[in-house]
């Protein structure tokens, strides 16, 4: 949400008030593995099973990937193509235009992240197979790269326009 001081782990104060919003309309901030909840009768889903743990999408897949250890990485590439590399049990900051991000926490540490994103990465792939029809799968494309021995400089940069399309 941005409003989230990763220093302090709780919902910065100053830019709450800053954008006039009741601190009490946001969720309690818990540790990633606190109970949140039950849940309730919902069809098939039976009342009373507990909520307790909570991780973000990319931060999850990191760590479903054995990557509590500092040092540890990941990369992903869909639409978006995200690298994150747990950096250990303090924030730091990159100068470079990467997020930082709590991870994971319990109730004496929290794992940071430092996360680099691209969110049009993989559009040029779906132009290709969408668009031109050059491929009928994306994951094609990884036979296709693999058998470029010299691109001889060849770069592609793709620009994402907001119309939807690729240019």
């Amino acid at each position: 949400t941005m409003l989230f001081n990763v220093r302090s782990l709780q919902w910065d104060k100053g830019l709450l008030s800053r954008c006039k919003i009741p601190p009490q309309i946001l969720p309690e901030v818990k540790p990633s593995g606190a109970l949140f909840g039950k849940t309730e009768q919902q069809g098939a889903l039976p009342e009373g099973i507990p909520v307790a743990a909570l991780a973000a999408d990319q931060p999850a897949a990191l760590l479903a990937l054995a990557g509590l250890e500092k040092g540890l990485a990941k990369t992903s590439y869909d639409l978006n193509c995200h690298v994150m590399v747990n950096i250990g049990n303090s924030p730091k900051f990159s100068t470079a235009g990467l997020a930082t991000t709590p991870a994971c926490s319990d109730s004496r540490k929290t794992a940071y992240i430092l996360e680099g994103n691209v969110p049009t990465g993989g559009w040029a792939v779906h132009w290709l197979r969408d668009s031109l029809h050059l491929i009928d799968s994306i994951q094609e494309t990884s036979a296709i790269a693999q058998s470029v021995q010299d691109s001889k400089n060849l770069y592609l940069v793709p620009q994402y326009e907001n119309s939807g399309s690729m240019q």
